[in-house]
């Protein structure tokens, strides 16, 4: 049974997310920011970890030092969702800005050759929530997702399982396809590790 990280940002849906992952079969740990350490992926045992949603331009700066040090040594799966997208991005010198808010069911287009995105049609319908998006895709990444509304809906390290979605992936059963890929990626990735 995969072990998941989830740092919880804040988001109002963090125990959805856990029940999401717990009920695709894996085993989950919320940490709050204020007691997050870059090094708690190793030390902790995880084979991955999962960043919630947050209003990253609305707060201080300082207050995702820790996290923004985690996105950037991680070693196993990690997935962005929504702010915490937007923090992978921050991490990897790309700023966040206005787009056309966005609340319910909404179409995305996606990459289906990513195994992320395995078992799904484009566009998919997932839930969006938020009133930012990163203005660009941040180097060493590229987009794997998109709309009308948001350019990038999904962004994908080009060498390390690294994710980051727009879309709040804990809600719609399209959500919960994704979460089960990325639930089967890091039974994946710690098989090829054994």
């Amino acid at each position: 049974m995969p072990k998941i990280m989830i740092v919880d940002n804040g988001s109002l849906s963090t125990d959805v997310l856990a029940g999401r992952l717990e009920g695709l079969g894996a085993a989950t740990e919320i940490v709050s920011l204020g007691e997050l350490d870059p090094d708690m992926p190793a030390e902790g045992g995880f084979d991955g970890v999962v960043l919630t949603g947050t209003d990253v331009p609305s707060t201080t700066p300082y207050v995702y030092e820790s996290e923004l040090e985690l996105i950037r040594r991680c070693d196993v799966p990690l997935l962005g969702i929504c702010g915490g997208m937007h923090l992978i991005g921050k991490a990897h010198g790309v700023g966040i800005g206005d787009c056309r808010h966005a609340v319910g069911k909404t179409p995305v287009h996606v990459d289906c050759d990513d195994a992320l995105f395995a078992d799904l049609d484009s566009p998919a319908l997932l839930f969006e929530r938020h009133r930012y998006q990163l203005v660009g895709v941040p180097e060493g990444f590229r987009r794997i997702a998109w709309g009308d509304h948001c350019h990038t809906e999904g962004i994908r390290h080009a060498e390390r399982p690294t994710y980051g979605l727009q879309a709040h992936v804990e809600f719609r059963p399209e959500g919960k396809v994704i979460l089960g890929n990325f639930v089967s990626l890091l039974t994946l990735d710690s098989a090829v590790a054994a």
